[in-house]
């Protein structure tokens, strides 16, 4: 009876319909993230069954089908999340896990509906800026304490680094996934990433972002070089456009050299971070049992999780949950390169961000993952 049901016999714009959700999901992302900042009262089980109705309602309006590929990663995402809060006593990570989870499903699926505006995807990204600006610059909050304790912001400065650049990176993956090319609008955006970044004093955020912004710029040249198809010389640039492209370069190394003269990258470098000495407890301790079925290393309760996604996923779910996890993330990165090198350059930088924090893998992180997926798993092909 229902199978022949649609939207459309209701007189509803689905193109509105669509938005709204998109501007509801951008709502909840702010949210989250002034909540955590801030400590507002929080409701998790309000949060939850707010995030399953625009999921279901997402599922509702999506005009594509879902391929076997997103639903068998759905279903596995939950199984996981389940273990990981069941084998560590953690039914709190439940509540978080679980509608984290389920708003980056539904930005996954709303990405996969061409109508959806970009724009709205950006609201939460210019709000985080603006109060990462107004912490600095106001409140004169210097971000340099790791724990939140002591300035205006209650989350460290790893954390807001963290949400800064899953914000910045969810509308840019919209726009790829459209298969649209890199333009001045994205650099400029990059610029105000890397600018934020600099405020956090995250050695990793600052890094990531600054990494960002050079692989952009490097692949919009190259475009650029194609498209006018200099390759062949059937066009030279002028001169004028040269002169200007010389001082655009000049200008942005002076710019970001000015970013990143004080920060902790710069002054403290990679060696300080007490990062190695925590991996190290790890495989230390690490036996074939502990491999398999997980295990609490003795730095874990004093540092809270591993500063590594994928080690955090082996410590709190062993391999039994953390390899059908690592198989859908190979399985991704196949896929993405047969579809968008730009897509491919996102994925690769969320990788290696979790490669030095708990970023993804039921965190922050995942509401840019887990679209990322969806969209390799998308059967259309969206090449760019």
């Amino acid at each position: 009876m229902f199978r022949n049901l649609h939207i459309s016999q209701f007189k509803v714009d689905q193109d509105k319909i669509t938005n709204c959700v998109a501007l509801m999901i951008s709502g909840l992302l702010v949210y989250v993230f002034l909540n955590a900042l801030f400590e507002f009262p929080y409701n998790n089980k309000l949060m939850a069954s707010t995030s399953v109705l625009i999921f279901v309602i997402t599922v509702i309006i999506l005009q594509n089908k879902i391929s076997k590929f997103q639903l068998v990663f759905f279903l596995l995402y939950l199984i996981v999340t389940v273990l990981v809060a069941q084998s560590r006593n953690r039914p709190w990570f439940l509540y978080f896990a679980f509608y984290w989870g389920l708003i980056g499903f539904s930005i996954g699926l709303l990405m996969l509906n061409t109508k959806v505006k970009s724009f709205i995807f950006m609201i939460p990204f210019y709000i985080t800026v603006a109060t990462t600006i107004m912490a600095v610059y106001i409140f004169n909050d210097d971000m340099t304490s790791n724990t939140g304790d002591s300035g205006l912001f209650l989350l460290n400065r790893n954390a807001v680094a963290m949400f800064i650049f899953t914000f910045a990176v969810i509308p840019t993956i919209l726009k790829y996934s459209r298969g649209e090319k890199i333009n001045f609008s994205d650099i400029t955006n990059l610029g105000i990433l890397v600018f934020a970044q600099s405020l956090t004093q995250s050695r990793a955020g600052l890094l990531i972002a600054l990494l960002y912004l050079v692989f952009t710029i490097c692949t919009l040249i190259i475009n650029r070089y194609r498209t006018t198809k200099l390759a062949t010389h059937e066009i030279q640039i002028p001169k004028n456009k040269k002169i200007i492209i010389s001082i655009g370069i000049i200008l942005l190394i002076l710019i970001l050299f000015y970013l990143i003269k004080d920060s902790r990258l710069i002054h403290d470098g990679l060696s300080s971070s007490g990062r190695v000495a925590i991996y190290r407890s790890y495989f230390e301790e690490l036996t074939v049992q502990k491999l398999i079925f997980g295990f609490e290393p003795s730095l874990y309760k004093a540092n809270t999780h591993m500063h590594n996604s994928f080690i955090e996923l082996l410590v709190t779910s062993g391999i039994i949950g953390a390899l059908p996890i690592f198989i859908v993330l190979i399985i991704t990165c196949k896929k993405l390169i047969s579809k968008s090198f730009n897509l491919t350059l996102i994925f690769s930088l969320l990788m290696l961000y979790s490669m030095v924090e708990f970023y993804t893998l039921f965190l922050y992180g995942d509401f840019a993952l887990i679209p990322l997926i969806l969209i390799a798993g998308d059967q259309k092909k969206r090449k760019q």
